[in-house]
């Protein structure tokens, strides 16, 4: 795909009363000698010898394949890999890859606390200094305080009343054994309105004792939107890139939802980036 193409597709991904801006910006851009990239993983990066990666956002996923059950849990899965021995064993591996034909490939391992996630439009976003997290993780095992009751004749609810959940949203989440829903389920979970408990609807069992010892057995993770966001360092090194061409790539199970990558580019680059914008200004009216 050329240069040309490459652009014309982004100016394709947004609305027309944006063009005018996204191209300005393209132009500022080139004058400075940087170029941004941005999609979905792979993505291609030209006319960049000698160039530095300057910056760059890794934008959360979670995915889970099919609807879970208390007794047929459906895993949740982020983006990063669990490491399993090592020195970064319990981490997780975000491996980043600029590879081209003409060059051996260059990979950058960023090692995080946990995965990056993704509930609705609320996402976790790696940079090269920090990490944005707007969803939270917990595994419920039986130590949390429960309660039961009997709700809407025989549905029978267990109740986890706390107020450090910090849920920005209660109709959103994912969880491994129960479908989350805010209506009444025979099987279901949810976090309140007012962030003062958790609830799950099981009507399996009766009592509270045995409730906790199935958790015990049984760990359910709840994946949420966070009301307040959390930031968190993380130091990664910015590699040079050695070909005219390049592709990077995030080698992660999971991909990302989205990544941006500003790059340096050569000065020839810079140059001839600002006649291509030029030309785009003329595309945008067949576009609109």
């Amino acid at each position: 795909m050329t240069l040309y193409e490459i652009y014309k597709a982004q100016l394709l991904g947004y609305s027309a009363d944006t063009h005018t801006q996204i191209v300005a910006d393209w132009l500022k851009n080139s004058a400075d000698g940087t170029v941004e990239v941005f999609g979905t993983p792979p993505l291609t990066l030209t006319n960049c010898k000698g160039g530095n990666l300057v910056s760059y956002t890794i934008t959360g996923n979670t995915v889970q394949d099919g609807e879970p059950s208390p007794d047929v849990p459906v895993e949740v899965q982020s983006v990063g890999d669990l490491v399993t021995e090592g020195e970064h064993k319990g981490k997780y591996a975000v491996p980043v890859t600029v590879a081209s034909s003409s060059s051996d490939s260059v990979t950058s391992i960023i090692y995080l606390d946990e995965p990056l996630r993704k509930i609705g439009d609320y996402q976790d976003e790696l940079y090269p200094d920090k990490v944005i997290r707007r969803c939270k993780s917990i595994i419920l095992d039986g130590t949390e305080e429960w309660t039961t009751s009997v709700v809407s004749g025989t549905l029978r609810r267990f109740v986890w009343a706390t107020e450090s959940l910090n849920s920005k949203d209660y109709k959103l989440g994912i969880c491994n054994r129960f479908k989350y829903a805010y209506r009444n389920a025979n099987h279901g979970i949810y976090i309140n309105s007012v962030n003062t408990g958790l609830y799950i609807f099981y009507n399996d069992i009766s009592t509270v004792d045995e409730f906790k010892a199935w958790l015990a057995s049984n760990n359910v993770e709840v994946i949420y939107p966070i009301e307040s966001a959390t930031e968190t360092i993380s130091r990664t090194n910015t590699k040079t890139i050695k070909s005219a061409s390049a592709t990077l790539s995030v080698d992660t199970t999971v991909q990302p939802s989205n990544v941006s990558v500003t790059y340096t580019a050569s000065k020839s680059y810079a140059q001839s980036e600002q006649q291509l914008t030029s030309q785009l200004l003329d595309v945008m009216e067949g576009i609109e």
